[in-house]
């Protein structure tokens, strides 16, 4: 595997890591909701502070995917991107 080839998919996979601990998350401040009997506006509060890094997290490491995949395949980048966005839509990240 060539070093472009494995920046991709390394891209690919802290993508979606970053994506499945963001929904991980999620569920889980609705079960601890639910244990310690938390009002909505607490749930909201938690889900907020909680979720938020998640969701940084996960656009920083897009954008960087996204810069590295356009200049490491300047031929065939727009292929590689529309992969990317493939990618987000079965996981229900684009509409």
């Amino acid at each position: 595997m060539n070093s472009d080839t494995l920046l991709f998919t390394g891209g690919i996979v802290a993508i979606a890591t970053t994506s499945f601990g963001f929904i991980s998350s999620a569920f889980l401040v609705t079960r601890v909701g639910r244990m310690f009997n938390l009002a909505e506006t607490q749930l909201g509060a938690l889900q907020g502070v909680g979720l938020y890094p998640f969701a940084l997290a996960n656009g920083v490491v897009e954008g960087a995917t996204n810069a590295v995949v356009a200049s490491r395949y300047p031929r065939s980048k727009t292929h590689h991107l529309n992969i990317l966005v493939g990618r987000s839509r079965w996981e229900g990240l684009c509409p």
